[in-house]
């Protein structure tokens, strides 16, 4: 009977494109999320959060048939204010570390990216974003000058208007074969970042599937989120664990205040062991979360005997 693991959740907000909507993304999303979810054996783990988009596209023009798949913009900049209060809704809820968007909601996270970068409360906890097939602001940055409809996303738009005006790490996925959003667009939107990194994959306007992409991507964002890490990894826990004295657990989530400096609240009791009668060790989890939603698990081992 023994602990085996801390891990880290950290919290990721995604971003569907247009004609979408929160659950056709979280389908697209499923394989990588899979991994990044499932890091029980890790330091480090992921928790993925999806959002609809403020507008139906059958508000934008398109057919009845499309009812209930989702755009973040209709014509122009309109709809630039509803979808800051989307996000930002979700950000005041969970302090997001990271963003993966695709198409369209590329466009909102670059945004989100210079707001970031210019420490606009609430989006200062963000510190990476993965942006695919997603075009260049230029003509949204053109059109809001000729629209009133700007809202908080102005400053935004501006800061990004500067090449490499936002510092955030950020990882653009390019189709080589992309027929709705092509590559030179998606590159000028790279270079509005200062440490932008460039993956082309083999295929159209698409997340890439291929085992290979999401090896890279895997990894990227591992890298990326690293520093969230550190302190934690330092944290000294004791190796082994009976059931009996696994309580002591808590005393050693107050050392985790001086990390998050803020109290921690537990979600979880740590006795709690779940039933798999079939396997002969099972696996119970302790976790607690800060305030700002960073989520702590601790997990440990029991003999099945």
């Amino acid at each position: 009977k023994e602990w085996s693991t801390f891990a880290m959740a950290i919290p990721v907000l995604c971003l569907h494109g247009k004609q979408q909507n929160a659950d056709i993304y979280a389908e697209r999303l499923k394989r990588l999320q899979r991994r990044l979810c499932g890091r029980r054996d890790s330091s480090l783990s992921f928790s993925l959060s999806f959002v609809d988009a403020p507008f139906d596209v059958t508000e934008d023009g398109f057919p009845a048939e499309d009812r209930g798949k989702r755009t973040w913009l209709l014509s122009g900049t309109r709809g630039l204010l509803e979808a800051y209060r989307v996000v930002e809704s979700a950000f005041r809820e969970t302090s997001f570390k990271g963003i993966i968007a695709f198409s369209q909601g590329g466009l909102i996270a670059a945004l989100l990216a210079a707001l970031a970068e210019a420490k606009v409360p609430p989006f200062e906890s963000l510190s990476w974003a993965v942006i695919a097939g997603s075009p260049d602001v230029a003509d949204l940055i053109q059109k809001s000058y000729f629209d009133d409809e700007k809202g908080p996303f102005l400053d935004a738009l501006r800061q990004l208007e500067e090449a490499g005006g936002v510092g955030i790490a950020s990882l653009h996925i390019l189709g080589d074969s992309d027929e709705i959003v092509p590559a030179s667009s998606s590159l000028s939107l790279s270079r509005r970042f200062q440490s932008a990194q460039l993956y082309e994959h083999k295929g159209g306007h698409h997340l890439p599937q291929r085992v290979e992409d999401l090896d890279f991507i895997e990894s990227w964002i591992l890298h990326a989120s690293q520093p969230f890490v550190e302190h934690a990894q330092d944290l000294a826990l004791p190796g082994s664990w009976t059931v009996e004295n696994a309580a002591s657990v808590v005393e050693e989530i107050d050392a985790l205040k001086a990390i998050f400096e803020t109290d921690l609240v537990v979600k979880a009791a740590p006795l709690v062991v779940k039933e798999e009668a079939a396997k002969a060790d099972v696996v119970g989890i302790f976790e607690a979360t800060s305030h700002s939603s960073d989520v702590l698990r601790l997990e440990f081992r029991v003999d099945g005997a």
